[in-house]
């Protein structure tokens, strides 16, 4: 039973509201293809900060960064590519340069002194990680090594220069 009395104003309003949001929702859903040079808001939040460990390629695929501890650590995530955790800290840097670089189970795939890339291995789980001991940037992604060579997926991402 519809009414032919004009809308009040408020509901122009939540029409106008909704149409709006439906248009940012479908923004949102474009700016995440790689290429395009929009990123979903916090998502460039975290690419602003930490730029310097991934490239914007990577960003371009998550859908969303959560903040985990003020702007010192991320959870970023994408259907595509999976979670990743960002940090800043250069004490944590330093003591992950320290694993990748001295533990039999690690293996460095580049090593420029400031930026260290590769991962470890405990059983079939590896973690990927890039650190930039300059900025004291770590960032780290943990798969399974049984159904992804670590290599080939950092390869894959262009995390190794």
């Amino acid at each position: 039973m519809s009414s032919n009395r004009p809308r009040s104003d408020s509901s122009l309003r939540t029409l106008a509201c909704a149409a709006e949001s439906s248009e940012a929702s479908e923004g949102a859903s474009a700016s995440k293809e790689p290429g395009n040079e929009k990123l979903e808001k916090s998502v460039a939040k975290a690419y602003d900060i930490f730029a310097p460990v991934a490239p914007k390629e990577l960003f371009a695929h998550f859908d969303r960064c959560d903040s985990t501890g003020g702007d010192d650590s991320y959870n970023c995530s994408g259907p595509k590519v999976g979670q990743f955790q960002f940090f800043r800290s250069h004490s944590k840097a330093k003591q992950t340069t320290q694993v990748l670089t001295e533990l039999r189970s690690s293996q460095v795939i580049e090593d420029s002194g400031d930026r260290v890339v590769g991962w470890s291995t405990l059983g079939t789980t590896a973690v990927i990680t890039v650190v930039d001991n300059k900025e004291g940037m770590v960032m780290q992604q943990m798969i399974s090594s049984d159904q992804e060579d670590p290599e080939e997926k950092i390869k894959e991402l262009g995390l190794a220069k």
